[in-house]
């Protein structure tokens, strides 16, 4: 099997060559859009999103900065989920899923050698 490394440039890379095919205006658009919704409504060209492999999470909320810290420890795909959700009660979930996914690999026998 081969493994790609997840990195910063990779993420970014396959966003940029992502953004080039992005629908652009009404008559490129394939959807249909309920009453009162149209190819405007739901087009945010200036949204970029913010990865994982970033080296900060930018909070705008100070307050739930704190809470995630708190809550996450060093444990970054729960302050990932917290920033992006706003929510504490799913990053806690991410973080105990992790904790959880963790101590099954520690106790698995991934070699398939009988032992462990």
């Amino acid at each position: 099997m081969i493994r790609i490394k997840k990195t910063r440039f990779v993420q970014h890379t396959c966003y940029s060559l992502l953004s080039t095919g992005r629908v652009s205006s009404l008559r490129s658009s394939l959807f249909t859009y309920e009453d009162g919704r149209n190819f405007a409504f739901y087009n945010h060209p200036e949204y970029k999103p913010q990865f994982l492999g970033d080296k900060t999470l930018k909070f705008s909320n100070k307050n739930l900065e704190f809470q995630a810290r708190s809550a996450c420890g060093n444990n970054i795909q729960c302050v990932f989920d917290i920033r992006t959700t706003n929510k504490v009660a799913i990053g806690k979930a991410t973080k105990e899923a992790t904790e959880e996914y963790t101590a099954l690999i520690r106790n698995t026998d991934l070699q398939g050698n009988g032992s462990g």
